[in-house]
């Protein structure tokens, strides 16, 4: 007991268990919210997974439910508290329930490119598969985003042309490459005469390609030579892929 003059009653002091003072210091520093997992088994083991992998990450502790439930009897569930960059997890064993999909994922941003090649090659070890874009499936079939830290400013980009060449290049991709998404940024576009088109010159080109095919029975006469013949049509041909791609 204390006593103060401030106080007509006693203080009473209380003692918090470790895990209850963490779980207030969490609540003092904002972390009010963090995600929660179900792992029909393995939860342990995947946190002890994603530790491994990731700085500042650690397995804080396992709790064993001492009550009978639906997952079974007491001793079946297993809470496990982890943290990954020093962001609090909680993931529980449970059984069956809901397998996970892509409706959830974890984002990981990477500053550079060494960076995301290594955190992908690490969730892809001892069973994980990609998918594209940048997403992938680890071993217990959580779904990750490992994506460059610049994604959003790109996507973001002022200059709507910009942003679609970046966002163009990344969905070609699976694993994505930082340096190949900002090339695509910043590279200028092709001048039109370099480009192929369609529509209107399609049509050009498709009346540019009968009357070539045509003009040799038409227009040259019964006795032209095969190397004559061969050579007009050659140079035809070439006047004609200068009309199409240079007008």
């Amino acid at each position: 007991m204390i006593h103060s003059q401030a106080f007509k009653h006693p203080i009473r002091v209380v003692h918090m268990s470790k895990p209850l003072q963490e779980a207030a210091m969490a609540t003092a520093r904002g972390r009010k919210i963090f995600p929660f997992l179900w792992y029909a088994k393995e939860a342990e083991q995947a946190a002890k997974f994603y530790a491994s992998i990731f700085p500042d990450s650690r397995v804080d502790r396992v709790t064993t439910m001492q009550s009978e439930s639906p997952s079974g009897p007491p001793g079946a569930v297993k809470v496990v508290d982890f943290t990954l960059f020093g962001q609090p997890f909680q993931a529980m064993t449970a059984g069956p329930h809901h397998d996970f999909n892509d409706a959830v994922s974890m984002v990981v941003l990477c500053e550079d490119q060494k960076e995301l090649d290594r955190y992908w090659g690490a969730l892809l070890e001892g069973g994980g598969k990609p998918q594209a874009c940048g997403w992938l499936n680890d071993r217990f079939g959580l779904r990750w985003q490992i994506v460059p830290a610049r994604l959003e400013e790109m996507m973001q980009d002022k200059d709507p042309a910009r942003s679609r060449r970046a966002t163009d290049a990344m969905m070609k991709m699976v694993k994505l490459d930082r340096p190949q998404m900002q090339r695509a940024l910043t590279s200028r576009p092709a001048p039109s005469h370099q480009r192929l088109v369609a529509g209107k010159n399609y049509d050009r080109l498709l009346l540019t390609s009968l009357v070539i095919s045509n003009i040799e029975t038409v227009f040259l006469p019964p006795n032209t030579s095969r190397r004559a013949s061969s050579a007009l049509m050659f140079r035809l041909s070439f006047l004609s892929c200068r009309l199409f791609f240079f007008t």
